[in-house]
């Protein structure tokens, strides 16, 4: 699983990704995801102290377009 850092520390993993990144730049600082289609990316991830286990990240002409968290009890 991939994580990311809380509090004042920077973002790392998928929780690095921004809108407007290429797909490139998203592999890059996020890793391969586990699942790839044409235009959206799903990843594991989890954040210390919250139920967070998931990202999915949508391109639009090779850009991160659309960012949601899954969030899981």
């Amino acid at each position: 699983m991939l994580a990311g850092c809380g509090g004042s520390h920077k973002a790392s993993g998928v929780f690095a990704v921004k809108n407007g990144m290429t797909k490139q730049q998203v592999q890059k600082v996020a890793g391969t995801p586990y699942r790839a289609g044409a235009n959206c990316w799903l990843y594991h991830a989890s954040k210390k102290g919250t139920s967070i286990d998931g990202m999915r990240f949508c391109f639009t002409n090779g850009h991160v377009s659309l960012i949601q968290t899954a969030v899981h009890g």
